[in-house]
């Protein structure tokens, strides 16, 4: 048995260091398999837009109440809720959630400039007359930035992959949960006709590359590294009167 200073000691080192899964083997690789699937996906993206937005509508009304749950989670104001949530539940590892919010920023920031870039109609706004490559439009096409044809990214997505990786880094038994509203907020851009399979698939690479940025390799992932180890050095260290 501990005594109550040995476990107060072992905890703290516990909720200090949220896991290892900032260092897994497989998660620099994580975005390289959405890029591969995204680019799979090309070839069956208007049979499946076509389809969910036949389906539109007919829905249980608990699937749709569910899609919609998961949906918040990646929207700005539901990212911000979790990650207060995150903040007030675990008070002795505060000093990580600037990583996380770094990864959630990071994604919404890397898909609003790729969206910049690319111009997409959207599923509804499409008449399926053409193919896949129908549906986009010119690079650099600034003066034609209506929603409408902002389909490429998804940045619910985008931030949604993000948060759930980054939500995983700080509690791992949540990682099936998070993993899961991720998973929810990609089927809804899908299931209400907003965003193509390849778009939803494109913004996973999004999102996890931007946690491989922030949580496995790099300089930025090094800094968050150094910056949390002053901060146990600090909070480990005796007060003096």
């Amino acid at each position: 048995m501990l005594s109550s200073d040995a476990t107060s000691i072992v905890d703290q080192e516990v909720a200090l260091s949220p896991a290892s899964t900032a260092r897994c083997s497989w998660l620099p690789w994580l975005p390289v398999v959405f890029l591969m699937c995204g680019l799979m996906a090309l070839a069956i993206d208007c049979t499946v837009a076509q389809w969910c937005l036949r389906h539109h509508g007919n829905w249980s009304e608990y699937v749709e109440e569910l899609l919609q749950f998961g949906e918040s989670f990646g929207n700005g104001l539901g990212a911000v809720l979790f990650i207060l949530a995150a903040f007030q539940l675990a008070p002795k590892r505060r000093r990580t959630i600037p990583r996380v919010i770094a990864i959630v920023v990071g994604a919404a920031i890397a898909a609003d400039l790729v969206k910049l870039l690319v111009t997409r109609t959207r599923p509804y706004s499409f008449d399926f007359s053409g193919g896949v490559w129908e549906t986009f439009g010119q690079w650099f096409s600034l003066a034609n930035m209506e929603s409408v044809n902002q389909s490429f990214p998804s940045g619910h997505t985008a931030v949604a992959v993000g948060l759930a990786i980054a939500l995983s880094w700080h509690y791992p038994r949540g990682a099936w949960l998070f993993s899961a509203l991720a998973f929810l907020a990609a089927c809804q851009r899908l299931q209400c006709g907003a965003h193509y399979l390849s778009d939803v698939l494109f913004s996973a690479a999004i999102g996890s590359t931007a946690a491989v940025v922030c949580l496995s390799i790099g300089p930025i992932a090094r800094w968050f590294d150094q910056w949390e180890s002053r901060g146990k050095a600090i909070e480990g260290h005796p007060k003096h009167d």
